[in-house]
């Protein structure tokens, strides 16, 4: 069977499967308990280094949905790119890809993004949808700047063929720059 890649290597059957992209909170989970046993550190004292809560690094062993920009701050805590916690694409990540810097998730910058190449390919937002696996409704909220769960980041991040770290901003510094003015 012939495979195609695309520009970046990414081949199209795992395009496809973007709707099964799965974040690993478990690895994740790991990774934070092994920098946290290696510092001498209480879960208590690693949720307040990270800016979180400790349910909210509790929450990455259950496999129920997190959200985003959690996720973001403990990886970035950890100094590992999001990407390196997917369960189907971590084999994808480039080598220099870098852990997130500080800030959120741009949900309208990432909404744009999807914009432009959904319109490029000539798909509808129903179309879409379907082939990431998630509501139309959901893909469209995202020009609000809503929150989004990583699992669906990934799907997104998969089919854009692009990293994470191009939609996080620190909007701390764009509030004081525009404070200044």
């Amino acid at each position: 069977m012939e495979v195609a890649l695309s520009a970046n290597g990414v081949l199209a059957w795992e395009r496809a499967i973007a709707g099964n992209v799965r974040f690993d909170g478990a690895a994740l989970h790991h990774a934070l308990d092994m920098q946290r046993r290696g510092r001498g550190l209480s879960w208590q004292a690693v949720a307040d280094e990270i800016g979180v809560s400790a349910s909210t690094i509790a929450r990455s062993t259950d496999r129920r949905p997190m959200e985003t920009d959690g996720v973001v701050a403990m990886v970035r805590w950890l100094g590992y790119p999001l990407e390196a916690f997917s369960e189907t694409n971590y084999h994808l990540m480039p080598l220099e890809m870098k852990p997130p810097g500080p800030g959120r998730l741009d949900t309208r910058a990432l909404h744009d993004a999807i914009n432009v190449r959904r319109q490029k390919l000539g798909m509808t937002w129903q179309a879409l949808a379907e082939e990431l696996g998630v509501a139309a409704g959901q893909l469209t909220y995202l020009a609000k700047g809503g929150r989004i769960a990583v699992g669906m980041l990934m799907a997104i991040l998969l089919w854009l063929e692009m990293p994470s770290g191009e939609f996080v901003r620190d909007f701390s510094r764009r509030s004081e720059t525009a404070r200044l003015r």
